[in-house]
């Protein structure tokens, strides 16, 4: 697990974004009418100036969120590559293996001295696509 070190500045960046995303959230239900939630949007400036103003304080919640979401991460990582690799390539492969098409050479031929192939003429390596 990757170590979280401390720095001021990106703790109040983040901040910064959750204070924008909480100020959102707050005015969505009401359709941003400021008198209905007028004491909630001074708690949540009076909390993110604290934090704000004092960094420190709010680390070890900074803490467990980035160790949070980098297992979030990983899982949904996991789970993304697991349907590509189920649902989409496994089915393509099966298909393609129905209809005899392969695009390596799988058997070995013990008889072949070599397995090097010529170059066709007019080749250039570096224009190869």
């Amino acid at each position: 697990m990757k170590k979280v070190a401390y720095h001021a500045k990106n703790i109040r960046i983040f901040l910064a974004i959750l204070f924008a995303l909480a100020v959102l959230v707050t005015l969505k239900p009401v359709g941003f009418k400021i008198g209905a939630r007028l004491p909630w949007l001074a708690a949540e400036a009076g909390l993110a100036g604290l934090f704000l103003a004092l960094p420190k304080l709010f680390f070890p919640l900074y803490k467990i969120i980035m160790i949070a979401t980098g297992f979030l991460g990983t899982f949904l990582f996991a789970l993304i590559s697991l349907f590509v690799y189920y649902i989409v390539l496994t089915p393509i492969a099966l298909v393609l293996r129905l209809f005899g098409k392969s695009f390596m050479k799988v058997k070995a031929d013990p008889a072949a001295p070599s397995y090097y192939e010529d170059v066709p003429a007019g080749y250039n390596i570096e224009k190869q696509f």
